[in-house]
């Protein structure tokens, strides 16, 4: 990939006079107090406009006669007139745009908070061109991400616009790739809403689906909206007026932020872990940091959104390649072509000795199941015929169902048993399972892609690492853990989403369908290996959590395969539940498994 091109920008000051930012040699390595700080706040700078160190937000709020009076004047955002010294101590680099900040040494300011806080987030001295990914602000101060606190200069801000500014000169953003960054985010407390004219109250009894909706009616005539659009702001959404859950704002050219009103987001722990039993600022910033820091990408709009972008970024130089937008073949379409196992027997006459059973769940079974998935590239071809089944090669394969070769263990083909003597559609990963099992159905129409890829591995990459980074013995980083599964988990949902994702892009349902799949047969190949190792197998599966009936008590010795397999790490198995076995029979007569919320229920209330 080659480096970005440097895009000269305009910016105009206080007396209309028009500014081009110039590119800036790497080499420029001056010491502080020289060239690399700005003649208008002081604070260290990496912009040059029309010959001058400036910031761009310093040089749209100050005129020719002040930069020329080489005596710092405070930062121009700072209303109430604080002086250069006060900037200093919370000063950041501030970056115009991508191709600048690529372009130039970035050295940002040391920062000498009013209050700190311990994070394992990046800091103002690392080597991000960044501070912080985002900022969480409120009348009485602002909340780095990277566990900062400042003092709200001047009068604070005063609308929407204010907190574009605000964003450029606290050095808001997330670097993802070397060459692509996350935008800023700056997340309003009530209090700071309210001060701009947003009312809050009306927002926060609204009900969820309607939240976003009401917040959009209750701001467009708010300071906060009005205030910045006659500054020249633009406002992301629909109709571009008014401000939502997440809204997007720019000035001209130059990089929008994010601005996030708390009011509006969900409460729901189940969608944004993130605000888990309403943190408090410094919390929740903190936990907005630790997620980005460990996934290099901020939480953004929703889990599923964050997934995406992820994923296309990770893959941008291959983008139009490994993410065409493209109708579905007719298989693809098919919802339920692959789905998870629910299955269950009876057990022997050896089991029924047995006093206990234990269930184990195995972690991150979808996630695990992307990891080295070999999938198509572009549009697939069609065999109406038929075909030869080619193992490792992507795509869909219509044969019988033949009947169940092993009593002891879930189909191959038909995880739920509905399916034997029919004809179906099934996905590569199944059939190369199936094969290993001595299954050979014949083939009697596929689609199939002769251009293959590991196109998900970068992105499983960096969500295995973030998870594993963020599995410490720390509320809020668990917090951050609990998001980033309500991140990729969604994301893999929403290939396949019809509803929300035909004719965009990302929207490939045969992704979704053989990681399914291959998640699926991970299982089944533990399952098989156990049962050859042990003689050991489950009396039921049901999706990622395997049961086995065991004459001991306890869940981790009872395990029968072996303590490699156990632990938390993708992949790996870990105790769910037990119950004792006579009291479970219920739920182990063949057929569909309905009996996991029993067996975790037992265990949750054993304590």
């Amino acid at each position: 990939m080659s480096e970005p091109v440097f895009t000269p920008r305009p910016h105009t000051d206080l007396d209309g006079v028009v500014g081009w930012t110039e590119q800036i040699s790497p080499a420029d390595n001056a010491p502080r107090g020289q060239i690399v700080d700005c003649v208008v706040c002081g604070v260290r700078s990496g912009v040059v406009i029309s010959g001058i160190r400036v910031h761009t937000v310093c040089w749209e709020g100050s005129t020719a006669t002040e930069r020329a009076s080489q005596t710092p004047i405070g930062h121009p955002w700072m209303r109430s007139g604080q002086h250069a010294g006060e900037a200093q101590t919370h000063g950041a680099v501030e970056v115009d745009s991508v191709d600048e900040a690529a372009a130039q040494v970035q050295d940002p300011a040391p920062a000498a908070p009013a209050r700190a806080h311990t994070s394992a987030a990046k800091t103002a001295g690392d080597n991000s061109k960044y501070r912080a990914a985002a900022a969480v602000v409120d009348v009485d101060g602002i909340w780095l991400s990277n566990g900062e606190f400042v003092e709200m200069p001047g009068e604070g801000p005063q609308h929407a616009g204010d907190l574009v500014r605000l964003a450029q000169w606290l050095s808001l953003g997330t670097t993802v790739t070397k060459y692509l960054d996350a935008a800023a985010q700056v997340w309003v407390g009530d209090d700071l809403a309210r001060r701009m004219g947003i009312d809050v109250e009306t927002i926060a009894t609204a009900s969820e689906q309607d939240r976003d909706k009401v917040t959009r009616e209750v701001s467009a005539s708010s300071t906060a909206v009005t205030a910045a659009r006659d500054a020249g702001y633009s406002f992301g959404g629909k109709n571009g007026d008014s401000l939502g859950r997440w809204t997007r704002l720019w000035k001209g050219s130059e990089k929008s932020v994010w601005v996030v009103l708390l009011a509006a987001i969900s409460r729901d722990d189940a969608n944004v872990a993130l605000m888990r039993e309403e943190p408090d600022h410094a919390a929740l910033a903190r936990r907005i940091g630790l997620l980005a820091d460990a996934l290099g990408h901020p939480y953004q709009l929703s889990g599923s959104t964050t997934g995406l972008d992820l994923m296309t970024t990770l893959r941008h130089r291959d983008r139009d390649r490994f993410f065409p937008v493209l109708e579905p073949c007719p298989p693809a379409q098919v919802s339920n072509v692959e789905a998870d196992i629910s299955w269950c027997r009876p057990p022997t006459d050896e089991e029924l000795t047995h006093e206990w059973i234990h269930a184990y769940d195995r972690s991150g079974s979808y996630l695990a199941g992307v990891s080295g998935l070999e999938l198509g590239v572009g549009a697939p071809i069609h065999h109406p015929d038929g075909t030869t089944f080619v193992p490792r090669m992507p795509g869909y394969w219509r044969v019988e169902i033949p009947e169940n070769g092993d009593w002891r263990m879930p189909h191959p083909l038909d995880p739920r048993g509905l399916h034997a003597g029919k004809v179906r559609w099934v996905t590569t990963p199944a059939m190369e399972f199936a094969g290993e099992q001595g299954y050979a159905p014949e083939v009697v129409e596929a689609y199939t892609w002769t251009e293959r890829a590991r196109i998900l591995d970068p992105w499983y990459e960096r969500i295995r690492d973030a998870r594993t980074r963020l599995d410490v013995d720390d509320v809020d980083s668990q917090v951050a853990r609990d998001q980033l599964k309500q991140i990729y988990a969604p994301t893999i949902g929403m290939l396949g989403s019809s509803t929300h994702m035909s004719g965009r892009v990302g929207y490939a349902p045969e992704r979704r369908h053989m990681i399914i799949a291959k998640a699926r047969t991970n299982i089944l190949r533990r399952i098989t290996t156990i049962g050859n190792e042990t003689g050991r197998y489950p009396v039921a599966v049901i999706a990622d959590t395997v049961l086995y009936t065991s004459p001991d008590p306890d869940p981790l010795t009872a395990w029968p395969g072996g303590q490699r397999w156990l632990g938390r790490e993708l992949g790996r198995y870990k105790v769910e539940g037990s119950a004792r076995l006579h009291e479970h029979l219920e739920f182990l007569t063949g057929g569909n498994y309905k009996g996991k919320d029993a067996i975790v229920q037992r265990v949750a209330g054993a304590e």
